[in-house]
C-alpha cells in the first residue's frame, strides 16, 4: 500500500497525490510536469535539460560526462521533489487537504474517500460493504468484486449514529 494525500475541490472533486518518490516524474520529467499542471516547472526543466542534452552531443568526453551527470541530477530532483511540488500547487488552484490515507493507487484512494462520504450519509443501523482493493460498493455475499475482480477482500463498514 502507498500513502496518498487527498485534496478536495468543491467543483473539480478529489485529487490524490502519492507521498514520496515520483517514478513518472523521474522518467518523464518535463512531460510529467505539464501533465500534472505544473507549466512553470515544465518550462524550467526544458530550459535546463536542452543545454545538458546538447553537451552530450559534443565529442569532448568531459562535456559529455558533465551533460550526463547534469541530466541524472535533474531527473533525481524531479523524482524526489515532484509530488511535493504538486501538493504545494493544489491549494493555489482551490484544493484543500481532505485526508491522508493508504491505498493501492490514486483511484483507489479517491474511491475510498468517496466511500467514506457515502457511508457517513447512510441511515442509522445500515451497513455498507466495500471492496478493500478498489473501494467500490459490493454485495456481502459476493466472492469477487464485480468492479476490480479481486477475490473476497471485503470489509464491512457500519455506521453508528448517536442522537443528542
Amino acid at each position: 500500500m502507498k500513502t496518498f494525500a487527498l485534496y478536495h475541490h468543491p467543483q473539480k472533486g478529489y485529487e490524490a497525490v502519492k507521498q514520496g518518490f515520483s517514478w513518472p516524474g523521474f522518467l518523464f520529467t518535463w512531460i510529467w510536469a505539464f501533465v500534472k499542471k505544473l507549466p512553470v516547472i515544465g518550462v524550467v526543466l526544458l530550459l535546463v535539460l536542452i543545454p545538458l542534452r546538447v553537451l552530450m552531443e559534443t565529442r569532448e568526453p568531459a562535456l559529455v560526462a558533465l551533460g550526463a551527470i547534469g541530466i541524472l541530477v535533474v531527473v533525481f530532483v524531479v523524482g524526489f521533489g515532484g509530488n511535493q511540488w504538486r501538493e504545494n500547487k493544489l491549494p493555489d488552484r482551490g484544493y484543500q487537504l481532505a485526508e491522508i490515507l493508504q491505498a493501492e493507487n490514486p483511484e483507489a484512494a479517491i474511491a475510498r474517500m468517496i466511500q467514506r462520504e457515502a457511508v457517513s450519509r447512510n441511515s442509522p443501523g445500515e451497513a455498507g460493504h466495500f471492496c478493500e482493493h478498489c473501494g467500490k460498493p459490493t454485495s456481502d455475499s459476493a466472492s469477487f468484486c464485480q468492479f476490480c475482480g479481486k477475490a473476497k477482500a471485503l470489509a464491512q463498514r457500519s455506521v453508528e449514529v448517536t442522537l443528542r
